[in-house]
């Protein structure tokens, strides 16, 4: 009887539930590039994404430079090849939209500088340096 007691002791301090508690779910993203997060001008570079994930799966990635869209993948590895010709000298963004099977999304962005080099063919012109003043520009 004393043990009956404690026991309903216990319940009513602990209380008593069918509440069944759902494991948390987390999506967590590390993107890097190489060459020190800089890309160059019409130079092939690879970002890659290290994706993990607890008690949920990734259905698709978005990669956006700048908040321009670039591709989606559906399927691993979850890494983007791009050459890039189209951005002016300078810090720029990449952003990555990983969505969940259970369609749950979070965003990942990393800043990355873009540099064209001397002698490159950029926005209608060719980039030099005269040498005998230093000075760069777009001819």
């Amino acid at each position: 009887m004393k043990q009956l007691f404690l026991f309903m002791c216990l319940i009513s301090l602990i209380g008593c539930t069918n509440e069944v508690v759902q494991p948390e779910k987390t999506i967590n993203c590390t993107i890097s590039l190489a060459n020190n997060d800089t890309v160059y001008n019409n130079v092939l570079s690879t970002v890659t994404a290290n994706i993990t994930t607890s008690n949920t799966e990734v259905s698709k990635i978005e990669y956006f430079i700048d908040g321009i869209s670039k591709k989606t993948l559906f399927s691993k590895p979850y890494n983007l090849d791009l050459t890039l010709t189209d951005l002016k000298t300078g810090i720029h963004t990449i952003t990555l939209n990983v969505t969940s099977t259970d369609n749950t999304s979070k965003s990942f962005t990393k800043d990355f500088f873009f540099k064209v080099n001397l002698g490159d063919i950029y926005q209608g012109g060719v980039v030099i340096k005269l040498s005998s003043n230093k000075i760069n520009g777009v001819i």
